[in-house]
Formats: C-alpha cells, structure tokens, sequence
C-alpha cells in the first residue's frame, strides 16, 4: 500500500512537470512564430540613431542621403491611425543597416517563410517611420515611397526586396 502511494506521487511529479515543460515549450515556440508581429526588437537596447526629416505631407518630400540613397515620398501618403490622409507637417525617421553586425544588433527578423526555418542574407536594409504630432502613420492604399537604397555590398539579380509592416 505505501508503495504504490509513493509511485502515484512520483507519477503525480513526472505528469506535473511534464505539462509544464510541455506548456513553457509551446509559449517559447508562439513568441518565436509571432515575433515577426512585434517588429524590430533590438537585442541591445537601440543604439542606431535616424535620419530624421519634416516637410509637408501635401507637398510630398525627397531625401538625399550621403551614402547615395535616395528616398521619394509622393504627395498625401500618409494616413492617421482612423484612415484619414494627413496634411501638414509630417516627421519622417529613417535609418539604414549594411552591415551583419548591424544588422543583428537591431533586431531586425531575418527568418523567412512560414516555419522560420531559412534565414535571408542581406545586402542592406533599412526603417522608415512617419509621425504627426507624436502618433504613428501608415501608407495610404495605392500610395508608395520611391526608395533607391545604397548598396554597399555587390548584388546580383538573385536579391529580392522584402518589407516588414
């Protein structure tokens, strides 16, 4: 009788940690697949400083960088969070990545596909990010910015352009 009470706690022990090993995999395992829906996280704290611009939304802007990448945002591209087209002033901030190190350092997500299971390689990235008065913007539909991003590297036909919303 003693015995098989001891054997019902220990397999009591074993069940219990069981599930809960089962259930800290499968958090660890959903965070993983829907990191993609936080954005970029950087591992470090954000130690990458932006190019920072304001103009009109209305009367659309072009950035110049000193690396050679050009940026062209067209007139009323811009929506508030409610779906309406911004006026006035709008501030941009941009940065732009070329480098492994930086890269990883940002936090930028580089699995592709469904299972996350291929990672990209990278002949340079960027972020891009529009505010009025302090609150986020998103494109309009039908909307885009015209982006010429420098590469530092060379690149063949075989790169793709990917973007993260």
């Amino acid at each position: 009788m003693k015995k098989s009470k001891k054997n019902q706690k220990i397999n009591w022990l074993i069940g219990g940690l069981s599930t809960l090993l089962i259930g800290i995999s499968a958090y660890a395992y959903y965070d993983y697949m829907s990191s993609y829906e936080k954005g970029v996280i950087p591992m470090f704290g954000d130690d990458f400083t932006y190019d920072e611009m304001t103009f009109d939304a209305s009367q659309g802007f072009e950035f110049h960088g000193a690396n050679g990448t050009h940026l062209s945002f067209p007139k009323l591209a811009f929506i508030d969070k409610d779906g309406k087209t911004v006026n006035g002033k709008v501030k941009v901030k941009f940065r732009e990545f070329h480098d492994a190190k930086s890269i990883l350092l940002s936090g930028i997500p580089m699995q592709m596909n469904e299972n996350r299971n291929e990672y990209m390689q990278s002949a340079g990235m960027m972020e891009l990010r529009a505010y009025k008065d302090g609150n986020e913007l998103s494109m309009k539909n039908r909307k885009s910015i015209k982006v010429n991003l420098a590469a530092l590297n060379k690149v063949d036909e075989n790169f793709n352009l990917y973007f993260l919303k």
